[in-house]
């Protein structure tokens, strides 16, 4: 992977980071919609009550149903993965990597990760 192209990954990771934390905050919000930058890869995750949650594909197929810890823990346990692995391709000094590691503390503080 070039580092440019890395960087849309770690775009993609700080927003879903952000994007799942509000929506499960949300009690309001019924449908978190993610769409990955600078690529087609999209899901869709559905609030069926405050602890069931459904993972929705782009042909309204069900990917899966899930608890809000189990969601809670697959996100993490994936960027924490993703993080680990590819981290060393971005600079102190870029945007990203600042982005990125607030997104990971507001979500590892949320909800004690």
């Amino acid at each position: 992977m070039r580092n440019n192209q890395s960087m849309m990954i770690f775009i993609s990771l700080s927003e879903l980071l952000d994007g799942i934390r509000i929506f499960l905050t949300n009690q309001n919000q019924r449908i978190y919609h993610f769409v990955g930058v600078g690529c087609s890869f999209q899901f869709i995750i559905v609030k069926l009550t405050s602890n069931q949650f459904r993972l929705i594909n782009l042909k309204s197929e069900i990917v899966d149903e899930m608890t809000r810890l189990e969601l809670i823990k697959s996100v993490w346990d994936e960027v924490r993965k993703i993080v680990l692995n590819y981290d060393d391709l971005l600079n102190e000094s870029e945007f990203i990597k600042s982005d990125l590691t607030a997104s990971i503390e507001e979500f590892r503080e949320q909800f004690h990760q």
